[in-house]
């Protein structure tokens, strides 16, 4: 139990302040986005945007997240 809230606490602190205050609201406390905005005072569909940065930082904390390579080539549909 305490390793598992040591690995929580890691990924949090990861994923930054703002941030992970909204997982949390959203994904433990399972409080609705529209109402995690309200509560914040932020605009509407300002928390879809923070969420989805959030969940890439914590996506990047576990490995998730898939690059391109960095030599790849630019490719055209057009004809010559």
């Amino acid at each position: 139990m305490i390793a598992a809230k040591q690995r929580f606490s890691r990924a949090m602190k990861t994923v930054g302040p703002v941030l992970n205050d909204l997982l949390f609201d959203v994904y433990c406390h399972l409080i609705g986005l529209e109402d995690a905005e309200a509560n914040k005072g932020w605009p509407q569909r300002a928390g879809k945007v923070v969420l989805v940065i959030a969940l890439d930082r914590l996506a990047a904390h576990y490995g998730m997240i898939v690059t391109a390579p960095a030599h790849a080539k630019m490719r055209s549909w057009q004809a010559d």
